[in-house]
C-alpha cells in the first residue's frame, strides 16, 4: 500500500516456520491423478490433510497445496505446496507439517468466541461494532514446535453491509450484497483457554466491438507522461467477451465487467459510455480529482482491465486464482471481480484487500491532499499496478484458497518489491536503458525521484542497494526490504533485455522483458508460504531450467538472470546475514535444501565470477555472459566501495515517503461446518 509515512505495525506476526524441502526426484507421481497419495508418498512420515488447491499450468506442471489436519481440525500455519512435473516427476516442494501430532487432542470447554472476541477489540483499540466472521477452533503450531488450540476468525471492523447497498443483477445472477467498507480486516489467533493474542495481522495492503477510453494507457505512467489518447482493449484469451462482456449475451455501458467494477466509494457512481461507443472524459490538471469522477473511473477500470489481460498471459489465469466474476469453465472460483474505488474514504494512500479466490478484492484509491493541487492515486499507473500485483503475489503464494503466505520480513518486503518491479516493467520503453534512474510515486508528491529511498537503476552511484542492506535498522520495514528485493528483480530483467532485446507485446512478446515477467509469475507458483529471498530466487531459476527442453535461450538466460541476483549481493553462499556475489558453475544444479552447488574454485568478493565454458547446442557464444559478468565485478567492487562508506555514516536520512503495508492474511476457505463442530462459515458475531 501506499502512504506518505510509516506507521507502526498493530498486531502480532505468525511465528517463522522454517519450511521443509522436498528433493527434486524424491518420489514419483502415479497416474492414478490422486493428489493425496503424492502428498503421502513425499513427506516421509504418517500426516492427515486435506488438499487446498491444485493448478496445472501451461508448462504441464501440476502445483498441489494442501494443509495438515488432525482429524477434522486444521493446523492454521501447516501447509505446504508440491510441484510435480507433465510425466509425474517430482519437481520441487516445501512443506510446513508437524510430524508429532498423534495423540494431540482438544481440551475441554474452551473459551467463547466472543470472549477471544472482545481481547482484539481491546487490542487493536477498535471501536464497536467488532465482528467475528468464519471462526473456526484450530491448532496452531508455535515458533517452539508445540501445537496450541487457538480460534482463529477474522474482526471486522465497520459492518459489512452498507444501507441499502446492492451490486446492480445481471442475466444469471442473484442480487449481490456491495462490498464492504472496511476500515480493518483483521485475521486472528487467540489462545481458545488462556485468551493470549497469537497472530492479529490486518489483510488490507493500504497503490462485441470494443468501447474506447480516453485515457493514460501504458507505458505511460501518469498525467505527466501526457497527453491522453484513444485506447482499446487488449485482446487475449483471458476476456473471452470483452471488459464489458458478462458473459456471451450481455455487455454493459458502463465501467463494470467482468474482471472490475470501477464504482465511487459509496458504489453508487459508474462512468457510462457515450453513444459512439468511447469513454471519453478530459482530464484538467487545474480542476480538483473530486470535480472529475468520471474520468478517474475511466482510467481506473481501464487499468484494471489491462493488468488483467496482461498478467493472464503471464500465468495469473482462472485456475491460479485470478480476478473474475464468471470463469467460463476454466477453474478457480468465480464471482471475484476487483471491485476498485475511486476517491475511497481514506487521504494520501492506496491499498488493497485481497481474499481467497471466489471473494472479490478490494483496491483502494486516495486522493493526495499533502500537495497542491490534490493529486488523485488512480490515476497514476504505477500506483495502480503495485497495489494490483499485491492481489496477484497474494494469490498465487501457497495456493488462492491460502491468502496469509506473505507476512514475513523477507516474505512481505519480496510482496512490495515486486509491486515496485512490474510497476516499472510495464512503463519500460524501447528507449530506456538499464543506467536510467526510475521513480515510483513521484506523481502523488511532485517529485520524479519518487517515495524509495534511491531511485532504481544500475548505477550503484545511485542505488549502491545490496543484500548487505538487509541487516541495517533503517531496512526494518518491508518496504525498505522490497526495494532491495526490486533491485535484485531490475539487475535480473535488464540483462535478459540487454542480451535478448525488448518487446513492446507484453502478451505475445519473445523479448528478454517477455522472459523475465514470465519466470517471476511461474515463480511465485512454485515458492513456498512465507519464502526467503533464497528460496524466491531458487523457484524463478527452477521455472527457467524446465524451458530448457524447448526454450534454446535457457542455459544462456541461467547464467544472466543469476548473475543479476549475484550483483546485489544474493549470490551462491548468500544468507540471512551474508552477501555473496558469485554465481554457479551450472545455473540449474540444486541440492537438497534448496541451495545452488557453488563453483569449484570460488572467486574472492568482487572479482568476475567464473563460470564453465558447457554449452548445449545451437546457444549463443558465452562471450555476452562474459562481458556480463566483467562488468558484475566491477560493479561488486564498488558496491562493496560505497558499502564501506555508508556503514560510517550512519545518520542518513531516508526519503519520509514511504508507502505503508496493510498486510492481506489467511481467510482460507473453511471446512464445512459438518467436519467441524467449532466452525460457522455463516456466523457473525458482533461485540455491542
Amino acid at each position: 500500500a501506499f502512504r506518505p509515512t510509516t506507521l507502526p505495525h498493530v498486531g502480532h506476526s505468525q511465528p517463522f516456520i522454517e519450511a521443509t524441502v522436498i528433493a527434486p526426484g524424491t518420489a514419483r507421481a502415479s497416474n492414478s491423478g490422486d493428489d493425496q497419495s503424492v502428498w503421502s508418498s513425499v513427506i516421509g512420515f504418517e500426516a492427515q490433510f486435506k488438499i487446498t488447491d491444485v493448478i496445472t499450468d501451461k508448462l504441464e506442471t501440476k502445483h498441489i497445496y494442501a494443509q495438515q489436519m488432525i482429524g477434522e481440525i486444521p493446523i492454521v500455519n501447516a501447509v505446504g505446496n508440491l510441484n510435480v512435473g507433465s510425466h509425474g516427476e517430482i519437481l520441487s516442494g516445501y512443506h510446513r507439517f508437524v510430524k508429532n501430532w498423534k495423540g494431540v487432542t482438544m481440551l475441554n470447554e474452551p473459551r467463547s468466541i466472543v470472549e477471544a472476541l472482545r481481547v482484539v477489540q481491546e487490542f487493536t483499540s477498535s471501536s464497536p461494532p467488532l465482528i467475528a466472521r468464519n471462526s473456526e477452533l484450530s491448532f496452531m503450531r508455535d515458533s517452539d514446535g508445540n501445537l496450541r488450540e487457538v480460534w482463529h476468525f477474522s474482526a471486522v471492523e465497520n459492518h459489512p453491509t452498507p444501507p441499502g447497498g446492492f451490486h446492480p443483477g445481471h442475466p444469471g445472477h442473484e442480487e449481490e450484497p456491495m462490498v464492504a467498507k472496511y476500515n480493518h480486516y483483521w485475521q486472528c489467533c487467540v489462545d481458545a483457554y488462556s485468551l493470549q493474542i497469537v497472530v492479529v495481522e490486518d489483510l488490507i495492503h493500504r497503490v462485441h466491438d470494443p468501447f474506447q477510453y480516453k485515457v493514460f494507457p501504458p507505458p505511460m505512467m501518469n498525467p505527466d507522461d501526457g497527453p491522453q489518447i484513444l485506447a482499446e482493449e487488449l485482446f487475449n484469451w483471458g476476456s473471452r467477451f470483452g471488459w464489458h462482456g458478462l458473459g456471451a449475451n450481455y455487455v454493459t455501458e458502463k465501467t463494470q465487467g467482468n474482471n472490475v467494477i470501477a464504482t465511487n466509494n459509496d458504489e453508487t457512481v459508474f462512468a457510462h459510455v457515450s453513444d459512439s461507443g468511447v469513454y471519453e472524459f478530459t482530464y484538467d490538471p487545474l480542476l480538483d480529482p473530486e470535480d472529475q469522477l468520471d474520468f478517474c473511473l475511466t482510467q481506473l477500470f481501464f487499468s484494471n482491465n489491462w493488468l488483467h489481460d496482461v498478467f493472464y498471459q503471464l500465468g495469473f489465469d482462472e485456475e491460479s486464482g485470478n480476478f473474475q466474476d464468471i470463469n467460463y469453465n476454466r477453474g478457480g472460483e468465480g464471482s471475484d471481480p476487483v471491485t476498485a474505488l475511486c476517491h475511497a474514504d481514506g487521504s494520501n494512500n492506496a491499498a488493497m484487500l485481497t481474499l481467497p479466490d471466489g471473494t472479490p478484492p478490494v483496491m483502494f484509491m486516495y486522493i493526495w491532499d499533502i500537495v497542491s493541487p490534490r493529486k488523485d492515486s488512480a490515476l497514476d499507473f504505477g500506483v495502480v499496478t503495485h497495489e494490483y500485483t499485491h492481489g496477484v503475489s497474494t494469490r498465487l503464494t501457497g495456493g488462492a484458497s491460502y491468502v496469509w503466505c506473505l507476512f514475513g520480513w523477507q516474505s512481505g518486503g519480496m510482496g512490495e518489491g515486486w509491486g515496485d518491479f512490474f510497476a516499472l516493467a510495464f512503463h519500460f520503453k524501447p528507449t530506456d536503458n538499464r543506467m536510467m534512474s526510475y521513480g515510483l510515486g513521484g506523481y502523488l508528491v511532485n517529485n520524479a525521484a519518487g517515495v524509495r529511498r534511491y531511485p532504481y537503476t544500475s548505477d550503484v552511484t545511485l542505488n549502491p542497494t545490496t543484500w548487505l542492506d538487509s541487516e541495517k535498522d533503517e531496512y526494518g520495514g518491508v518496504h525498505a526490504m522490497g526495494t532491495i528485493w526490486c533491485i535484485m528483480l531490475f539487475e535480473a530483467y535488464w540483462n535478459l533485455v540487454d542480451r535478448f532485446g525488448f518487446d513492446e507485446d507484453l502478451l505475445f512478446g519473445n523479448g528478454g522483458n517477455n522472459l523475465m515477467l514470465e519466470l517471476i509469475v511461474e515463480g511465485m507458483k512454485y515458492q513456498p508460504c512465507d519464502p526467503t529471498f533464497v528460496q524466491a530466487r531458487n523457484e524463478i531459476m527452477q521455472a527457467l531450467k524446465f524451458r530448457v527442453i524447448w526454450d534454446d535461450r535457457a542455459l544462456e538466460a541461467g547464467y544472466l538472470v543469476w548473475a543479476g541476483f549475484a550483483s546485489r549481493g544474493l549470490g551462491v553462499m548468500a544468507s540471512e546475514g551474508v552477501a555473496d556475489f558469485t554465481v554457479p558453475d551450472d545455473p540449474f544444479e540444486f541440492l537438497g535444501e534448496g541451495k545452488i552447488t557453488p563453483a569449484s574454485a570460488i572467486t574472492p568478493q568482487g572479482e568476475a565470477p567464473t563460470t564453465s565454458s558447457k554449452s548445449s547446442p545451437g546457444t549463443q557464444s558465452d562471450f555476452a555472459i562474459e562481458l556480463v559478468l566483467i562488468f558484475i565485478g566491477v560493479g561488486c567492487a564498488l558496491l562493496i566501495i560505497v558499502q564501506l562508506i555508508r556503514s560510517r555514516n550512519s545518520n542518513s536520512t531516508e526519503n519520509p515517503f514511504e508507502f505503508e503495508l496493510m498486510r492481506s492474511v489467511d481467510a482460507r476457505t473453511p471446512l464445512k461446518a459438518a467436519q467441524n463442530p467449532y466452525h460457522d462459515s455463516n456466523a457473525i458475531v458482533v461485540i455491542k
